[in-house]
């Protein structure tokens, strides 16, 4: 497996397999429900003046796949915080269904000019990309009872860096932030990820899943160890919150980054088994996906 940056979707846009195999009559897929066990993780920093071209591609790149049922499934994302910048969600349970997803890729491209068009233009729009490769940690926190399309509406990600012989503190801290953030008073559930590749040093992706841009103030006082106010907002001192950022101290040498992602339903592309969680939002731009 490899990283390339030839013209390709926003789902499955840094994985090659060699050498690569017609799809099967059963595509490989995501769980339908849950958290999937890889999940690769695209950044696209985008140009200045930017999204709305750079959006209008995705989501054209997103009925295109629909419509040629290509089993390659990616939600699409964009910061709130930090730079302009489009994260893409590439989900699969195992290598072969990326391998599938592919190949899937690269028949559909050559045989639809317009497929490889739109991937073409699609990089115009951006200044830079990075792509990681993650797997799912439930030694940390479990993603068993995990509803992603109900669940999936703003998502806080947050990345810890450790140095190398830290994991295993980085690991605990995980353990506690997601623990508090699973009790009654907290604003909803975690998922963990270990980086496999992609950065120079041990690292853990902690995605907090958000119903709603309203959850974000509650999320934000829990975290600092203020009441939610009724707006969302935050108002008087509350019980402290074991914050990443708080317990990762022991590691000392470690690094902590949060930005806020809103989710794009019109510009990702996912079975219909997974849209089914929640047809009112998924499927809002009125194009079905891939059965």
């Amino acid at each position: 497996m490899r990283s390339t940056r030839r013209p390709s979707a926003p789902a499955a846009a840094a994985l090659t397999t060699a050498p690569a195999r017609a799809p099967s009559a059963r595509p490989g897929r995501p769980r339908e429900t849950g958290a999937p066990r890889f999940l690769n993780i695209v950044y696209q920093t985008l140009l200045p003046g930017h999204d709305g071209p750079y959006y209008k591609t995705e989501r054209q790149i997103a009925r295109e796949y629909a419509r040629l049922e290509i089993p390659a499934y990616w939600i699409s994302l964009r910061s709130i915080t930090g730079r302009p910048t489009n994260v893409s969600f590439n989900l699969f349970d195992s290598f072969d269904a990326a391998e599938r997803a592919v190949s899937g890729i690269g028949a559909a491209i050559a045989a639809n000019p317009k497929l490889a068009r739109l991937q073409t233009d699609l990089l115009t729009h951006i200044s830079g990309e990075q792509t990681i490769l993650t797997v799912r940690r439930d030694d940390i926190v479990s993603s068993a009872d995990m509803n992603l399309p109900a669940m999936l509406r703003v998502v806080r990600l947050t990345t810890l860096t450790a140095l190398p012989g830290h994991e295993a503190s980085a690991a605990d801290a995980l353990r506690t932030a997601c623990a508090a953030a699973a009790s009654p008073r907290t604003a909803g559930r975690c998922l963990v990820y270990a980086v496999d590749a992609g950065v120079p040093n041990p690292a853990f992706i902690h995605l907090v899943p958000l119903a709603s841009i309203t959850d974000i103030g509650v999320d934000i006082a829990h975290r600092h160890g203020l009441e939610p106010t009724p707006g969302g907002g935050a108002s008087n001192p509350g019980e402290p919150h074991p914050d990443i950022a708080n317990t990762i101290c022991p590691v000392g040498s470690a690094s902590v980054e949060s930005q806020i992602y809103i989710v794009n339903p019109g510009e990702s592309h996912m079975p219909a088994a997974f849209t089914a969680g929640d047809p009112d939002f998924w499927l809002a731009s009125g194009e079905r996906r891939a059965g």
